[in-house]
C-alpha cells in the first residue's frame, strides 16, 4: 500500500523505513542488538533466574535491616 511521505508529499510504501526521495524516517526500527535481548530476556529460563535473584534481594534488604536493628539495640543497651 502507498502512503504519502508528511515531508516531501510523494508516494512511497507503508514499510519503508524513511522516504527513498527525501530521507525522513517514517518509523524507527530496533536495533538486531535490542531485538536480540527483548528476545532472550522473556525466554523461560531467564525469566526463572531474574524472579529468584528478585527474591535473593529481598532477603538481603530483610538480612540488612535485622543486622542495622540488632547494631541499634546492643548500641542503646550497651551505654553507660
Amino acid at each position: 500500500m502507498l502512503i504519502e511521505c508528511p515531508e516531501c508529499h510523494q508516494q512511497i510504501s507503508d514499510e519503508a523505513v524513511s522516504c527513498p526521495h527525501c530521507g525522513k524516517v517514517m518509523k524507527a526500527q530496533p536495533s538486531p542488538s535490542q531485538e536480540f535481548f527483548d528476545t532472550w530476556r522473556n525466554q523461560p529460563e531467564v525469566k526463572k533466574i531474574r524472579k529468584a535473584q528478585g527474591c535473593y534481594n529481598v532477603g538481603m534488604l530483610i538480612l540488612t535491616i535485622i543486622i542495622v536493628l540488632v547494631g541499634l539495640l546492643l548500641f542503646i543497651f550497651s551505654a553507660p
